[in-house]
């Protein structure tokens, strides 16, 4: 029986090549959202709306890739009725790859598969065992034969570019049947790993830098129209957002070319490549036409929203303020009468403030963003606590009181001036 499924496979991932090559037109909308649970876990949800082709397919027909690593949690794959759908195994996964990307070369280059070392590379490349396959892709594109521009050797490097870090993901033809639209949806959780040096991070938590997320476009596809959808977490918002594409030559200085302008990634002849970014507070979509690469990322920067920066700001105002107050009336907040309501404004007022800045309830993402402008709150806060112990310290001696309370004073205010130079970067670049 698993002879007769991999012989089945291996059929479905020949007769699949003419569904990836330059203008199928058998997908017609892909749509990837994205939302944040966790600073390094991110959830994906895929929906892609096709029609099988009624003849010339196999039991299987590939409408999107999975990544291989990070690995994915919670994946849930379903019809558009909402039924569960069988997943092949990785065994499995890699008969249909492989045969795929072999049809795929035979079409391009024959003389290609001959080359020992090249069907090597691309048996590691789709059934493994190995896990590190950025070498075996180098090896894949520098031997690949066939005329360097030609849009379907292009199409092949894409898809073995992709299959380093993803796997195909394949529909069984039954489950819908051939010559039927039909919708089917994806959802998994996925690690996000961070790259940013330790100095970035404080900057950010600062909100004095703002370093761009890459949020790969594993199902963008290369001809149907796709639709990305991005979510910020409560008191985030998305600042900026820009698509980048990356192709793949043998003539490439590097394996990877990036493409910024979608007019950059097209040629004469294919359909004229068309985004558009809609952007709002803390959502935005994205909209994908026309042919482009396989591959590519969304560059999301996200930001505080402001009145989160804005608060911070004036809590850290007042205290300065309050601090200025007392140091200028230091000799009334001395009397004996005095203390003990000097000592409590001193406690109470930063306390209740601090209150009102730091919540804890805020989502983990956002905290990456927030947190620093934050500590510099609580920082502020406890500059009155500190004027409160010397108070009690030094009430009898006013020149120690003077000096360490014209400190605290400077003190606040060199925080409150950290927290406005954080507003007007946050301000900044907004349009």
């Amino acid at each position: 029986m698993a002879g007769v499924l991999s012989n089945e496979l291996g059929d479905a991932g020949a007769n699949a090549r003419e569904l990836v090559l330059p203008g199928s037109d058998w997908v017609h909308r892909r749509v990837q959202r994205v939302s944040y649970l966790e600073p390094s876990l991110v959830m994906v949800k895929l929906s892609v709306d096709f029609t099988p082709p009624s003849s010339g397919i196999g039991s299987h027909v590939p409408i999107s890739v999975l990544p291989k690593w990070p690995p994915l949690y919670r994946f849930d794959y379903r019809d558009g009725a909402g039924e569960p759908v069988p997943l092949l195994t990785s065994k499995q996964n890699g008969v249909a790859d492989h045969a795929l990307l072999e049809a795929l070369v035979k079409e391009v280059s024959p003389a290609s598969l001959s080359d020992q070392k090249f069907c090597k590379a691309m048996v590691n490349l789709t059934e493994g065992p190995e896990t590190h396959l950025a070498h075996s892709f180098e090896i894949f594109r520098e031997r690949l034969g066939g005329v360097a521009g030609d849009p379907q050797r292009e199409r092949v490097l894409e898809i073995a570019a992709l299959l380093p870090d993803a796997t195909l993901l394949w529909w069984p033809v039954a489950k819908g049947g051939a010559g039927q639209r039909t919708v089917c949806k994806v959802d998994y959780l996925i690690r996000s790993v961070e790259t940013e040096k330790r100095g970035v991070k404080v900057l950010r938590s600062l909100s004095w830098k703002q370093p761009p997320e890459f949020i790969p476009l594993w199902h963008l596809g290369a001809d149907a129209n796709f639709h990305a959808e991005v979510e910020a977490p409560e008191v985030l918002r998305i600042r900026s957002v820009e698509t980048k594409f990356y192709r793949f030559s043998r003539s490439a200085p590097a394996a990877t070319s990036t493409i910024s302008t979608p007019q950059a990634a097209v040629s004469k002849g294919k359909v004229p490549l068309q985004d558009h970014v809609d952007r709002e507070g803390r959502l935005t979509h994205v909209y994908i036409a026309g042919q482009r690469p396989l591959a590519g990322d969304l560059v999301v920067t996200f930001a505080p929203a402001v009145a989160v920066v804005s608060s911070t700001f004036g809590a850290s105002v007042l205290i300065a303020l309050l601090t200025t107050a007392f140091y200028a009336f230091r000799e009334q907040m001395a009397l004996a009468d005095h203390i003990d309501a000097a000592v409590a404004v001193l406690i109470l007022v930063p306390a209740l403030i601090g209150y009102v800045v730091v919540r804890p309830s805020d989502p983990p993402l956002a905290r990456r963003y927030i947190l620093g402008a934050q500590l510099l709150s609580l920082l502020a806060g406890a500059v009155p606590l500190v004027m409160a112990v010397l108070l009690l310290r030094f009430a009898h001696e006013p020149s120690c009181l003077t000096t360490t309370w014209l400190g605290c004073a400077v003190v606040s205010w060199l925080i409150a001036a950290a927290l406005g130079f954080s507003l007007a970067k946050a301000l900044d670049g907004d349009g």
